[in-house]
């Protein structure tokens, strides 16, 4: 018999070469790329043109560049309704030509606006900003010219400070040679487990003649806890408020009251909640009064649930109040087939009960295909005023990621003698050129224009790497394999994997992602299923722990994947 030991003495011999690892490159960033090109109306006289181009390069973690094109034809002439440059480094940011809405306080609200925004985030919180410009060549009103400094948000002993100035100019329209300048104060501050805000603003104007002043105050509270929530707010104005924008300086209103609540039980399975709002005085097209109030539940433990919720509305240029009661009930595709239906009811003086009954289910077919029916029915005047039908499927194609969608919508009205019609129908494909590229095309017909829609969109993302950083050069640092493959060894692209929780890299062509620089100790690295491909999921952990020492070379963390399958028993 022969035993064999381990020889505790025993040593490797010393390679007379060190081993040569070359670290593969490291992401730095990543190159995003929208393009989406649209015509309607095609085949007929009035046909029209929409295009749409984002550019991105990303750049870490936050840093960017952004330029956003977005534009039109219009019989036979090709104008632009969005011109965008945006971009990020560190705490800076910074906007150009049609800037996004900004509302640093509801008396501002610079919208439909082209000019230049800078800002930068406080190292202890909130942000400082500028922002000039005038109103965009589409927006409508008697816009103003206009420049603002803000600090939002700022953080103070006792809590958030906001403090906003801002000067306005008209120079056409019907407030030309007009000006405005605006302040306003607000503050945040812990109170009773909630938020307790006040805001104070004054204005000077020459809108209607003579220079006014005007000033407004505003009280607000709101707290979030696990099973309740709830906010008030009161603001008062004088009359000669208005409301600063980029388009039409409307008088502001001079009451606003508005009070909001929620509160869960049974375990969180049931909600009940409730609004008021109401907005008086100043340009009757602001002012709104609404009367909330509904509730939610899900059925026991069972996958069925059921609510309702009604309100009571009075817009402005209307005197009636508008009655809406909805109820619903469905389950939830956890246990077996989706399902919702709806039954709303709408009442306004002066006119008869309306009803809307709908209902909306989808349910999966063989070879990942998914059917999906919309129904909806109207009743006024106590008769049938219109139906309809929804009916959608999408399979996926022979090529990896590609899937065909289609729609058709059957519909039959009174004005038409109730004579069965397609309204609309389209037809759409979706195909993955790359892994994280995506190309999609759609034709519909019908809708609320003559001949046919054509629409192609692409959506390209390209990861972006640099050589080897002077962290991964360290001599205690270590290079960092990953790989993502499939049960027969060939590698998967495009999936996310993170060490640590932090730091990111998608897999290549091969399924490999290296991290540079991972100094000694345990770590982590995980896999995020969402980002593999359809009908794949991870066979085995999510996480695995790895150790990374000095001199030695740490161990490829490797997971691997597996499709769906379906399986019958007999």
């Amino acid at each position: 018999i022969v035993r064999r030991a381990v020889n505790p003495r025993y040593r490797p011999p010393v390679p007379r070469v060190a081993q040569t690892r070359l670290a593969p490159p490291r992401q730095n960033g990543f190159d995003h790329v929208y393009v989406q090109a649209s015509g309607r109306g095609l085949g007929s006289d009035a046909s029209t043109g929409d295009g749409h181009i984002l550019l991105e390069r990303m750049y870490g973690d936050t840093d960017r560049l952004t330029f956003d094109l977005n534009g039109y034809a219009r019989q036979g002439i090709w104008g632009w309704r969005d011109l965008h440059a945006e971009g990020r480094r560190g705490p800076w940011l910074g906007d150009l030509g049609d800037l996004p809405a900004f509302a640093p306080v509801p008396e501002l609200n610079f919208h439909a606006s082209r000019g230049v925004f800078a800002g930068r985030d406080l190292p202890q919180g909130g942000v400082l900003a500028f922002t000039a410009g005038a109103p965009s060549p589409w927006a409508t009103g008697d816009g103003a010219q206009f420049v603002s400094v803000s600090g939002t948000e700022l953080r103070t002993d006792s809590g958030r400070l906001t403090a906003v100035a801002s000067g306005f100019h008209w120079a056409d329209g019907r407030f030309a040679g007009s000006s405005a300048w605006t302040a306003s104060l607000g503050q945040q501050t812990p109170f009773l487990r909630g938020t307790f805000g006040t805001a104070f603003s004054l204005q000077r104007h020459d809108l209607d003649g003579p220079a006014r002043s005007a000033a407004a105050l505003a009280v607000d509270w709101r707290t979030l806890r696990p099973t309740y929530a709830l906010s008030m707010r009161v603001r008062r104005a004088s009359e000669e408020t208005r409301v600063l924008t980029g388009e039409e300086a409307d008088h502001a209103p001079h009451q606003e009251l508005n009070a909001d609540g929620q509160t869960r039980f049974w375990h969180s399975r049931a909600e009940l909640h409730s609004s008021f709002a109401r907005f008086a005085g100043g340009d009757s097209t602001r002012n709104w009064q609404s009367t909330q109030i509904g509730g939610s539940s899900q059925i026991g433990p069972s996958a069925w649930y059921a609510g309702w919720h009604a309100s009571w509305n009075l817009p402005g240029a209307s005197p009636q109040t508008v009655r809406q009661i909805n109820t619903y009930a469905g389950r939830s595709g956890g246990s077996g087939v989706p399902l919702l239906l709806r039954v709303q009811q709408t009442y306004a003086p002066g006119s008869d009960l309306a009803w809307e009954v709908s209902g909306e289910t989808n349910f999966a077919l063989r070879d990942g295909a998914r059917v999906s029916v919309e129904p909806i029915a109207e009743w006024r005047e106590q008769k049938l005023d219109r139906a309809g039908l929804w009916l959608g499927g999408n399979r996926p194609l022979p090529w990896p990621g590609a899937r065909l969608t289609a729609r058709l919508r059957l519909e039959v009205d009174r004005a038409g003698n109730y004579h069965p019609g397609v309204s609309e129908a389209s037809l759409a494909i979706t195909l993955r050129p790359r892994p994280r590229d995506t190309w999609e095309v759609e034709m519909r017909q019908g809708g609320d224009y003559g001949g046919y829609e054509l629409t192609s969109t692409y959506d390209l993302q390209q990861a972006r790497y640099e050589g080897v950083s002077s962290a991964s050069r360290r001599r205690d640092a270590s290079a960092v394999a990953v790989r993502v493959e499939r049960a027969d060894g060939t590698g998967v692209e495009g999936v996310l994997v993170a060490l640590d929780g932090k730091d990111l890299r998608y897999t290549d062509g091969n399924g490999d992602a290296a991290f540079e620089g991972v100094p000694p100790g345990v770590h982590e690295m995980s896999v995020e299923e969402r980002t593999l491909p359809d009908s794949w999921y991870v066979a085995g952990p999510t996480r695995v722990l790895f150790s990374v020492e000095k001199g030695v070379a740490p161990i490829v963390p490797r997971f691997k994947i597996a499709r769906l399958e379906k399986r019958t028993k007999f």
